[in-house]
């Protein structure tokens, strides 16, 4: 049972990882009277800066991607499918079907969090919380040009018929290690993170650029 747990917390990680785009809340905090400094995001080169710059063009895009994947947990492996929805800063949507149990879907619109289960032809929905994991704070550190990521680029992998340059990304704090490769348009095409306890891997079998208003409508 443990093992399954473990399993479930890998692929939820990934799903989640995905969000880069959706809005998180934020409390205002009342105007000073004193003057303030604007910080902008670190300026990083070479292989760092590219990797930054897919990272905040990622979460700006619009598309629709289906994805293998694969989690390991103490020796066994559990398998899914999971299909993203992307639509900017301002919605995001996950399904993930695991083999034997229903299906579950997490919609996030505008910062407001949603998660759905599918039991019986039946969907039940309940609000949610949405928090970042180690790996979408990588995602969100690497973004925001930290450097306290190790990164270094990554050979290509084949997929859908073309080569894709990849990423590695070491955060030591975390204990995480995480590779990404994109597309040519800027599409994370494939996606692992790897722990201590568990690892990760989402591979994408399609993906498209138009995604239909009717992917927002949530369930009742």
């Amino acid at each position: 049972m443990k093992t399954y747990f473990l399993a479930l917390l890998a692929i939820a990680m990934l799903a989640l990882a995905g969000c880069g785009g959706a809005q998180q809340e934020v409390t205002e905090e009342p105007v000073q009277e004193t003057k303030q400094t604007t910080q902008e995001a670190p300026k990083l080169t070479g292989v760092a800066a590219e990797l930054q710059n897919l990272m905040a063009t990622k979460s700006k895009m619009e598309y629709q991607i289906t994805y293998d994947v694969v989690a390991k947990a103490e020796g066994q492996e559990f398998k899914s499918t999971m299909i993203q929805y992307f639509d900017g800063v301002s919605r995001f949507r996950t399904d993930v079907t695991i083999k034997g149990m229903s299906e579950i879907r997490i919609y996030v619109i505008d910062g407001t969090g949603t998660s759905c289960a599918k039991a019986n032809n039946k969907w039940v929905c309940s609000a949610t919380q949405v928090q970042d994991d180690a790996s979408k704070q990588a995602e969100n550190s690497i973004a925001q040009g930290s450097a306290r990521h190790a990164v270094t680029a990554d050979g290509t992998k084949q997929l859908l018929g073309k080569t894709h340059n990849c990423y590695k990304a070491i955060d030591s704090a975390q204990e995480i290690t995480m590779r990404y490769c994109f597309s040519a348009d800027g599409v994370l095409v494939y996606n692992s993170a790897e722990t201590s306890q568990v690892t990760t891997e989402m591979t994408a079998l399609l993906y498209g650029k138009d995604v239909a208003e009717t992917v927002w409508v949530i369930p009742t």
